[in-house]
């Protein structure tokens, strides 16, 4: 895992993180795809997923499993007002028995039942309740949309070619874990070095001189753009075990000793693929709104600011008598 978050934060991976912070716009897209369905007429052999296929074809049937006043409610209506209602993972599979047992049919029934109240009522003719249908209805079709290009747009091997560019270009260094004195002046690494060499290990060294030294028994160096140039110069001189002599870095003055040194490797692609994914799919829909946007006539219509909101005319008539009643009071 220390590879992999090296990996995510070096300059070569830095793409991979760009606008992932937008993800959480497209987290319809999990479930889009189901939201859409078709009717079907026959009934056939269903599998655990509430579908099945025809011999022969690939065509999703759904299963009947109740009648309302002559209209069927098919399974996929049942699982689709379960995912809405947070009773069922979008991903889930859901059959008829659990359906049944799980009381979803009988839940399902009584928002039919409502819906088709509401209707004789005429409450879909309020221009609120008709407003609420429209957007709702709108959602539904892009998030389907959207998870159509996706899928169409982004294939394993696609993910895997992306992997595969990324590790080539990555430049994977070392990691240090450094045994560190840190203090204020030249004079105190001084100090410091001369009790280090007359027999104290470094932390003894700095109980040494508690009210100045600071010891840190094992920090993690990576070098990087961001790393300090004067700990990466000394690393980079040092063997492993050996500890440096006092030098000027940017919180003051520090000595060293190299304890371990580990080779970063670039992760696994089981390790990123689902972020490589994310990145991708964060792209398509980019790049589909942008298509969109270019094609379409867009106008705004946003209103002006006033720099300055003036009070009721009443209210500073009201204010100037009030002023002046005070001035004279007689």
């Amino acid at each position: 895992m220390r590879g992999f978050w090296h990996w995510l934060r070096s300059t070569d991976g830095a793409a991979l993180l760009t606008g992932l912070a937008l993800v959480l716009m497209i987290g319809a897209l999990a479930w889009a795809d189901g939201l859409v369905q078709e009717n079907r007429s026959q009934p056939i052999p269903y599998s655990a997923s509430g579908t099945s296929r025809s011999e022969g074809s690939e065509e999703k049937i759904d299963i009947i499993l109740a009648r309302i006043d002559g209209e069927v409610l098919r399974l996929s209506e049942v699982r689709e007002f379960a995912i809405q209602a947070g009773r069922l993972q979008p991903n889930a599979p859901l059959d008829p028995q659990q359906a049944f047992r799980r009381n979803l049919v009988a839940d399902a029934i009584d928002q039919r039942l409502l819906q088709k109240a509401a209707e004789r009522a005429g409450i879909e003719q309020e221009a609120e309740i008709n407003t609420r249908l429209h957007i709702a209805r709108g959602r539904v079709l892009a998030s389907a949309f959207l998870a159509r290009q996706v899928e169409k747009s982004i294939t394993d091997d696609l993910i895997r070619n992306f992997y595969e560019r990324q590790k080539e270009t990555m430049r994977f260094g070392d990691q240090f874990i450094l045994e560190m004195l840190q203090v204020a002046d030249r004079e105190s690494a001084l100090q410091l070095e001369r009790n280090i060499k007359g027999g104290l290990s470094m932390a003894e060294a700095a109980n040494s001189i508690p009210q100045n030294a600071s010891y840190e028994p094992a920090v993690e160096f990576i070098a990087s753009p961001r790393a300090d140039p004067a700990i990466a110069e000394k690393v980079a001189q040092l063997s492993l075990g050996a500890i440096s002599a006092p030098f000027a870095t940017k919180k003051g003055w520090a000595i060293i000793k190299i304890r371990r040194r580990n080779a970063l490797l670039p992760p696994e692609f089981d390790e990123v693929e689902g972020t490589i994914r994310e990145f991708l799919t964060l792209n398509v829909v980019e790049e589909t709104m942008s298509e969109l946007r270019e094609q379409a006539k867009i106008e705004l219509f946003e209103p002006k600011k006033e720099s300055v909101n003036p009070l009721p005319q009443g209210i500073i008539d009201e204010g100037d008598t009030i002023g002046k009643k005070q001035e004279n009071p007689g």
